[in-house]
Parts: structure tokens; sequence; C-alpha cells
């Protein structure tokens, strides 16, 4: 059965940029990994690298499939202020008086 296509995972190396493109085929039990500063770049490497996994006698994929996969973070307090509501000790320093004495239940503020 004559697999036609061939997916890479795409994604960014860097914040700066930089893409590491990887895929697997079956057939052969192949993997296949490159990389690239640019789009432009990381096509002709992933072409490149498709020609040096498979000899002339393999059946090489007739498609190629880019699944890009990217990771951003969103603040959704823009103004300061939520991050001090929930770390109230968030750059205050503390020192602990005895760190190894037993603390009973009833000195627990979150159980009360």
């Amino acid at each position: 059965m004559k697999q036609q296509a061939i997916t890479f995972i795409v994604s960014q190396s860097d914040p700066d940029g930089g893409y590491v493109a990887s895929a697997y085929w079956r057939d052969g039990n192949r993997n296949i990994v490159t990389e690239a500063d640019d789009r432009e770049e990381l096509l002709r490497n992933i072409r490149d690298a498709i020609d040096a996994a498979f000899d002339e006698t393999d059946e090489k994929p007739e498609l190629v499939h880019l699944h890009f996969v990217r990771d951003e973070t969103l603040v959704l307090d823009e103004s300061g202020n939520g991050s001090a509501d929930r770390y109230p000790l968030r750059g205050k320093s503390y020192r602990f008086d005895n760190p190894h004495a037993p603390v009973g239940i009833e000195d627990w503020e979150a159980l009360k």
C-alpha cells in the first residue's frame, strides 16, 4: 500500500525565529528531522531531507503536509493588580522562626 502524503510537525525553535520540522514515515521506519532559520529555507530543507531519506528504489511521498504548532501566552490582567491579589507574598521577605516545630491544627488559618 502506497503512502502518498507525509506530515511534518513544525515548531519554532526559539522566540527569535527558526523552525524545526519532524516527520515519521512508517514504511521503512524513517524519522526525518530538519531545521531552518525561515520558512523558505525550511521548505528547501524538507525537500532535501526527503531526498536524503529515500533512495531511488523507495516510494517517496507525493504530498508534504506541514502542521505548524505554535504556543502563545496571553496576559488577561494587563493592569498588573491581579497578580498581587493572587500572590500576596510575592516580593515580600519572609522568615521562619522555628521551621521544624510542630504545627497544631488550630494554627492553620485555612481550616478556620
